[in-house]
């Protein structure tokens, strides 16, 4: 239940798609799985995570590609009731 595909974007033959319940920095921390297309098939090139992840950032929740520039979000933290 990483919710891969939660977010994706895609320019030209690139692809960014969140998997903001990944466990890999913690539990829901966050990640995104770039992909990008050799010709014939989809391949996956990298899996980023957040440099300082942690338990439930949902690093990944939004996702945005635009030329050589990405920009990767995660919600604001939240405050305990």
């Amino acid at each position: 239940d990483d919710r891969f595909g939660y977010s994706v974007a895609i320019f030209g033959d690139t692809v960014f798609v969140g998997a903001s319940h990944d466990d890999d920095n913690g539990y829901n921390s966050g990640a995104v799985y770039v992909f990008r297309f050799d010709g014939a098939t989809w391949v996956q090139n990298a899996k980023l995570t957040a440099s300082d992840g942690a338990r439930e950032d949902f690093y990944g929740t939004t996702v945005a590609l635009f030329g050589n520039a990405a920009v990767i979000g995660a919600p604001p933290e939240r405050q305990a009731a």
